[in-house]
Order: structure tokens, then sequence, then C-alpha cells
């Protein structure tokens, strides 16, 4: 009888370890793939990372098989049948097959978002079954690589084939269940690296950079949906916590710089958010060496902050961030997130109380990132996308509407709206899969990548609107912020580390301005939202985790990413794991944040700290407690 089981299990364990390999072997792929974004591991750190990952290996392959596992374990008169087998063969494909082309997908599209797939997922619920066919057409040699794997994963499961007569268990089986048992369940009770005395600290084994890299994509996905649900952290009083940052604020008098965008009228307002425009691509920030020329010539007549980031790596991160002063500080970003039915105060719900009318521009469909749902709750008038431009013969075949005609429709729409208005226009063309339409192709630089030649359209399409635009009677009494969602694909070393990788502009440009102006305070995507209430003539309370780009207050940002949130200030990066403070860093001088100044700035540590934990405890409270509003 036991001698029996033992056999059942000496299958299971066998076809476990050819998951776990092939796990293994994927992370291998990754690091292949990426590994210019990982420039301080060498050979070395590699396989320590891939020792410690290997816990989060087992994890997956035993929760992806619980019940592969249950049907080899729990004995009944069929497991020696062909049926019973080829079922189990079917469900081991279907299942760990799953897994692994979601495996094979961020070995490129880490490059875009510098994170693991997880359930951000469910925000692109609607694009992604127009997508998978396009993704297969341009990474055409990944499935190829995925069949590979699988014929190397049917020579090995052959081997497994249950015979009428048993095998005896063997040592192999025995290590292997050992470690299964010992290992596998433990990253299910922690998250992050585990940790080593060195040095006399308590320091990570790896540092949170590497943490793509030690994780894979499956048990990222599992863990996401696992810890959706945010639990009080509790590191302050209410009291302190709303002292040292509060989460309800109160738009103050104009700062002098307000004063310098002033008119006897109340401006129009247009916020113009850019797909993948990183700071590296904009020869403004970079001595001329980029592919922007219209936007440079419009920000040397403009007010540019030089120090600005994005909250957030996705789309649907800034759009919370700026329509509702709602940066992604948890596992998924807002509008996907458990806590989307909350109640908020959005940029439309403020503007209503000056009077204003405003609308959302984005050419792709009405229901892509959930906008459909979300706009109406942040107090958008009208949202104008695909379906509203009405002419299918200028779709890119994948997102929407190509830059170029939906920016000439939104200029004609907008010159038919009644001052003063609020409009947020969002590109799109500037996303993979990279698409040009056929009459600018010609113009295309032939040696930019395919990324680099969509910047340059959708900076080509902007100057159109522009001079569209100009000859309309509103343009004149207008004010416009110009910014990004995120961060396209670094190109440079300088644009890889933390920082680096949320590096986005922001600018104000008013066609009063006789001359461009520049600003080092650090600012973000959520200080969007009450710069525009400023601008409006908006006074009161508002909620939001950002201060007006014109102000004197503020000057920071915040960012979650990997399980690790950030603040920047000038000069200053701190990381925090939602436990413990992990450094102190000067991302300038100090790109791969190997210099913790902890010791050396003591003050700022201990200011940075709290302030980043007061934020945290605020934003999350009233996450909890449907406090977004009122």
């Amino acid at each position: 009888m036991w001698k029996k089981e033992w056999y059942y299990f000496n299958v299971l364990v066998r076809r476990l370890l050819i998951v776990l390999a092939l796990f293994m072997i994927c992370r291998l792929i990754f690091f292949l793939f990426n590994k210019d974004l990982f420039p301080e591991l060498g050979v070395n750190e590699f396989f320590l990372a891939s020792l410690v990952g290997l816990r989060y290996d087992l994890a997956a392959v035993l929760i992806i098989n619980s019940v592969f596992i249950l049907l080899h374990l729990v004995p009944n008169p069929w497991r020696n049948t062909r049926r019973y087998q080829r079922f189990l063969k079917w469900q081991f494909y279907l299942i760990n097959g799953g897994f692994l082309f979601l495996e094979a997908a961020d070995f490129v599209y880490f490059r875009y978002g510098s994170v693991r797939t997880s359930s951000h997922l469910l925000g692109l619920r609607y694009d992604i079954i127009h997508l998978i066919p396009q993704f297969i057409r341009d990474f055409w040699y990944l499935l190829l690589l995925v069949v590979a794997l699988f014929f190397v994963v049917e020579w090995f499961y052959r081997k497994t084939s249950v015979r009428k007569r048993h095998h005896p268990v063997s040592a192999l089986i025995i290590i292997g269940s050992t470690l299964l048992l010992a290992f596998g369940l433990a990253p299910l009770l922690a998250h992050g690296g585990s940790i080593q005395q060195k040095n006399g600290k308590n320091e990570r084994v790896t540092q949170a950079a590497e943490w793509p890299l030690i994780t894979n994509t499956t048990f990222t996905v599992i863990e996401s949906f696992v810890r959706r649900y945010l639990k009080s952290p509790d590191y302050l009083s209410p009291a302190d916590a709303e002292r040292i940052y509060p989460f309800k604020r109160i738009m103050k008098a104009h700062s002098p710089l307000t004063a310098a965008f002033d008119r006897p009228g109340r401006p129009n307002i247009v916020v113009i958010l850019l797909e993948s425009f990183s700071s590296e691509y904009i020869g403004f920030f970079n001595d001329g060496r980029g592919y922007t020329p219209f936007l440079d010539s419009l920000f040397r007549h403009s007010l540019v902050f030089e120090n600005a980031y994005a909250n957030g790596k996705h789309s649907i991160d800034a759009i919370a961030s700026i329509t509702a002063g709602l940066p992604p500080l948890m596992p998924d970003p807002f509008i996907s997130s458990p806590y989307s039915s909350n109640e908020i105060d959005g940029m439309g719900d403020y503007l209503k109380k000056v009077s204003y009318h405003s609308y959302f521009f984005h050419g792709a469909r009405s229901n892509t990132m959930q906008l459909d749902k979300f706009l109406p709750k942040a107090g958008f008038d009208e949202f104008f996308g695909m379906e509203k431009y009405g002419n299918e013969a200028d779709f890119d075949g994948n997102w929407g509407i190509f830059d170029g005609p939906f920016l000439s429709f939104t200029a004609d729409v907008m010159d038919t709206l009644p001052s003063p208005f609020a409009a947020v226009i969002f590109t799109l063309s500037s996303h993979h899969p990279f698409t040009l339409p056929d009459d600018y192709r010609p113009l295309a630089d032939p040696e930019a990548s395919d990324l680099l030649k969509t910047i340059s359209y959708a900076d080509h399409s902007l100057q159109q609107f522009f001079q569209k635009a100009s000859k309309m009677e509103w343009f004149d009494n207008t004010v416009f912020i110009l910014t990004a969602d995120h961060t396209g694909p670094a190109i440079s070393d300088a644009y890889k580390n933390p920082a680096g990788m949320f590096d986005i502009p922001i600018a104000i440009f008013d066609p009063r301005l006789s001359s461009g102006l520049r600003s080092g305070k650090v600012v973000q995507q959520s200080d969007i939202l009450p710069t525009v209430l400023e601008l409006a003539g908006y006074t009161g309370p508002y909620t939001c985790i950002g201060d007006p780009l014109l102000s004197n207050e503020g000057g920071f940002s915040v960012s979650y990413l990997n399980g690790i949130y950030q603040i920047i200030t000038a000069g200053f990066l701190l990381q925090f794991d939602g436990e413990q403070v992990l450094g102190l860093y000067d991302p300038d001088k100090d790109p791969l944040l190997e210099n913790d100044l902890s010791d050396d700035f003591p003050g700022v540590r201990h200011e940075l700290e709290w302030k980043l934990k007061a934020i945290l405890q605020q934003y999350i409270d009233a996450m909890l407690n449907n406090k977004l509003a009122g």
C-alpha cells in the first residue's frame, strides 16, 4: 500500500521538478533579454538572485498545480488508466502552458513597465483581446521559443509515464519533495528579498531593483491578487499623520509664479498627456539630442520643471494621478483596484464649483482602461474617443485613432466649447506596436527605432494641433500643461535607475508668455490637479497627494514599484518596503543606489521617512474608509 502511494508521489514530484526547471530557464531567458536593465548584476550576482528566487519558483509551481497535485495523491481506482493519465497531462499543459506564455510576454514587456505583469491586467482587460494578434506578429520568435520549451518539457514528461510495475523512490525524489515542503510556501508568508546580517546591520541579500529578477511573473500575478486588499499600517497617530502631510488640503492664495498666468477673464485649461514621452527622448533636456523638435521649441517659451516625475509606470496610473490626485501607492491602479467603487472628488467635480465644464479626449475605445466608468466618477462632462471620432479609416489597427487626425478632430471640437473650459488630451500613437500612418512613413528617420519614429510622429502631430488651434478664438485665452503618462523603454544608463525610470516632462505653456522659464523644483503628476484648480480660481478644500506646481510648497514625488515605495526630493531618494527604510541615496551621483547616505544625513532620512509614512497612512486610511471625497 505505502509502496504504491510512494510511487505516485515519485511520479508527481518528477513532474513538478520539470516545471520548476522550466521556471529557472525562464528566469535566465528573462535576464538575457533585459540584462542592460540590471547593470549592477554580474554572473555571480545572477546566480545568487536565482538561488533566492528558487523559493518563489517553488511557490508558483505548488500554487498553480494544486489541483494537479491532489489528482495525483488522492487514491482512486483510475490512476493507472491511460485515460486518467491523459487527463492529467492535458491539465499539466493547459495550466503550466498558460503561465509560460505570461512568463514569455514579460521577456519583452518588462522593458516598457519595469515591473512584472500583475493585476494591472484588469485595467486592460477590454484591450487585451485586440492586442494578442499584434503581440504574436511582433514577437513571433517568443512563440517559437515557447514551442521549443514545450518539446523539451514533453520529452521529460514522457519519462514520468505511469507503469503498472511500480518503481522505487529515488534519492532525487526525496530531496525534491523535501525542498518543496520546506521552501515552497515560504514566499506566501512574506514579501521581498531575504534578510541577513551583514556588517552589523540588517541588509537585504539583494537590492530592491533586483526583485523583478528574483521573482517570476506567475508569482507576481498570484501575489497581486492575494495582496490587493490594503491593511492599515498605523505608523503614526492620526493627528501626527495629518500634521505631517494632510490628505485633505486647502487651496491657498496665488503665489507670485501663478500671477504670471493671470488674465482679465478666467483661462481655458488644457492638459496634454503624451504617451510614453520620457524626458530622455526630448532634446530640450538632453542638449538638443532628441526626437521632438516641436516640443523643444515650445518648451523654450514655457515654464519647464526640470525635475519632474511620473507617479507610476502605466497609463492607467497617470490618469488617476492627474485627474484625481491619487498616485498608485498600492499594487493596483486605483481605477481597477478593489477601492474603485469609493466616492472621489475629481478634477471635473472641483471645476464645476467654479462653473467650468470639463472634457477628456483620447483616440481609443471608450472602455479602454475603464475610462467609461472612471471619467464620470471624476466629474468629467464628456469623453471624446474613437466612437465619437467616427471614421475607422484613421484607426491604427490596435489602440485607436492615429494622433494626427485625432488631434485635428480635438481642436475642432474644442472650437465649439463654451469658455472657460478644461480638457485633458491623451495621445496614443507612441505606444507599442508603434504603428505609423502611411502618409508619415516617408518623413520618419530610417535609422530611428520604431518607438522613436512614433515619438517623432506624435511630436509632429502636436505641432499640427498647435498650428491649427492657434488660429482659433479660444487659443490665446488658454493655459496648456504638458506632461507624459509614464516613461518609455530607457536607452541610456542615466535613465535606467530608480529615479530616471520615472523622469518625464512637465511644463506650462501660455501663449501670452514672452519668454521661457525654468524651475528646479521636484514635481510629480499628482501636482497637476491642484495646479488646474489654482489656475481656474478654485478656492477651498481638495483631496490630493500633491501641491500646486506654481506654489512654494511641495517639492517631492512619490511612487511604488515592485513592492518598494520611494520618495524623491531635491538631491535625495529614499526607498521604503512598508516596514523599514532600505536606504537614502543621491540618484544623480549614485545612479545604482550603492551608497546609503542614511548615516551622513540622518535629519534628511528622518524627515523623508516620516513624510512618506504619513502619506501612506493617510492614503491607505482614505482607501479603506472611503474618505477620498468631501
